[in-house]
């Protein structure tokens, strides 16, 4: 969001009305596609579907969670004049609007700096097998090293001398954890962009990410790859990958890639052609 209004085209202004027709931007992440709930309204604080004739739909995920209205769902993205996600392969929808791009970060806020590496891997999140915490933390035990979990209190994940927790931090506080890490976990089991991959590639970390087709294509030639398999299975293959010492030197050309600036320059283009 801060990237889309940041590098946003000179001729291009935020409504603070419904005056003149302004175009809704509606993020989505799975919410009612049928109906506006509190509920939702709690979670995103803003209107989550759309409110104006025209809206751009920018979808961070399909319609996993209401099947039973996916016919609602299918005319939500249809109705918009474009929807923007990192992979079509995700959304369960086919219509022509579609523009796909990655995701990515800013430059001057994530880069790498001289900094001991204090922990061994940095995962983020508040799903511990979802997100593959627990395997995590399991395989830092048994290298007796620390890992650094920015998320909330896991109870599958019980803590001790390996391991260090923080929620809410800062942007520099991020970058700080990131050069304390050797390692960043881009680990989803339901699949995602997970910036944390490319935020802590440019901060030095070795990123390590399931096999899936999304880190295949954003990915390939610089993350690590693990088998989607469960916790105990998973903690064997992070062992061997953990294992190595790690403090990388981003590549500069990969970096270029996922500047927010040369991202969204190409996506308000597409925009603004559609309006």
């Amino acid at each position: 969001r801060t990237a889309f209004i940041m590098h946003r085209p000179k001729d291009v202004t935020f409504a603070r009305s419904l005056m003149g027709e302004p175009i809704h931007i509606l993020h989505w992440m799975g919410q009612k596609p049928k109906q506006h709930t509190k509920r939702d309204e709690i979670c995103m604080s803003v209107a989550t579907l759309p409110i104006t004739k025209k809206y751009l739909v920018i979808a961070h995920i399909g319609n996993p969670h209401y099947p039973q209205h996916d016919i609602y769902y299918q005319k939500l993205l249809a109705g918009a004049l474009k929807v923007v996600t990192f992979d079509r392969r995700i959304l369960g929808y086919k219509g022509s609007n579609i523009i796909e791009t990655p995701w990515g970060y800013e430059p001057n806020t994530f880069y790498k700096y001289p900094c001991l590496k204090t922990y061994k891997i940095l995962c983020t999140g508040y799903m511990a097998d979802p997100e593959a915490i627990d395997a995590s933390w399991d395989a830092c035990g048994k290298l007796s090293s620390k890992l650094c979990h920015v998320g909330g209190i896991l109870p599958e994940v019980k803590g001790g001398r390996w391991y260090d927790r923080f929620e809410g931090v800062s942007d520099q506080e991020m970058r700080r954890l990131y050069n304390s890490s050797e390692y960043v976990s881009g680990m989803r089991r339901e699949g995602g962009f997970e910036l944390p991959v490319i935020e802590g590639y440019a901060c030095g970390c070795q990123p390590i990410v399931f096999d899936q087709l999304t880190m295949r294509k954003y990915y390939n030639d610089f993350a690590l790859f693990v088998p989607n398999v469960p916790r105990y299975e998973l903690t064997k293959h992070l062992v061997k990958k953990l294992l190595p010492r790690k403090s990388i030197k981003p590549d500069p050309d990969i970096l270029k890639r996922f500047h927010w600036k040369t991202i969204m320059a190409k996506m308000w283009t597409k925009i603004l052609e559609a309006n």
